[in-house]
């Protein structure tokens, strides 16, 4: 899928900012920002240029920009007024543990272990015809 960021292609999270917190508002798609859009103004966010969104009392989210944050890497949590207590959190699916559990699966059983070892050492030193 063309629209979905490869590793290399997101922001790094040095030059992201940290967290965004949004009440009273409406977040929406467009294109591949996050329109924030309240009765004063709408403001335009790249999806990639923030690590954490917080959506406080009174905010509504569209489908569509769930999408566009999850594809980027950004967290969301639905927290209280002025962020005091978080309800609930949304992680993608690359900062799950699957990956590491996966690793100790393959590490700790003998055969899974020695055919790992010999794909990686296959990869390594391709075998010359």
């Amino acid at each position: 899928m063309w629209w979905i960021a490869e590793p290399l292609d997101l922001h790094r999270v040095s030059d992201r900012i940290s967290t965004l917190y949004v009440e009273k508002s409406h977040v929406d798609r467009a294109e591949n920002a996050v329109v924030i859009i309240n009765k004063e103004r709408t403001v335009r966010v790249p999806a990639g240029y923030v690590a954490a969104l917080m959506l406080g009392p009174g905010s509504r989210v569209t489908h569509g920009a769930m999408r566009l944050l999850a594809d980027s890497g950004t967290a969301v949590s639905w927290v209280g007024e002025h962020g005091v207590r978080m309800y609930a959190a949304g992680l993608g699916p690359s900062r799950g543990a699957d990956l590491v559990i996966r690793q100790a699966h393959l590490a700790s059983h003998v055969t899974e272990r020695l055919a790992v070892a010999r794909r990686m050492y296959a990869m390594r030193f391709p075998v010359r015809t």
